[in-house]
């Protein structure tokens, strides 16, 4: 993936329960520090989308988001994600399938740790 400057995103809350929803990792909370990081690397965030459920290998919420960066009339860039735990909740199978979605419309996959990566990694 190349370093060239990205300005528009889109930003993913996920939390797993209604518990966790309003007592944990909340949407406000989330979205608060997505904001902050998006600020501090001058990004513009298009959309948010926020999702209140638990993701099964079957029923991918995300896929939604994804399917927006994937519309070339919407120009988004980025995929902003808190952590890398609230992307999928379907394993690497699930993660996979979302993110080379998103390589393939040129939309990189960013968290506000630095966690996830476009390097390739032989694991051999």
């Amino acid at each position: 993936m190349s370093m060239k400057r990205r300005n528009n995103a889109v930003a993913a809350i996920r939390v797993s329960s209604t518990k966790q929803g309003t007592e944990g990792d909340s949407p406000e909370a989330q979205k608060e520090q997505i904001e902050r990081f998006a600020l501090g690397k001058d990004i513009h965030i298009k959309k948010f989308f926020v999702f209140m459920e638990s993701a099964s290998k079957e029923q991918q919420p995300m896929q939604e988001a994804v399917d927006y960066c994937k519309d070339p009339k919407n120009g988004i860039d980025l995929f902003i994600i808190k952590s890398i735990d609230r992307f999928t909740r379907g394993g690497s199978l699930s993660y996979d399938l979302l993110k080379s979605q998103l390589e393939k419309a040129n939309v990189g996959l960013v968290d506000i740790y630095g966690i996830i990566s476009g390097d390739k990694v032989n694991t051999l």
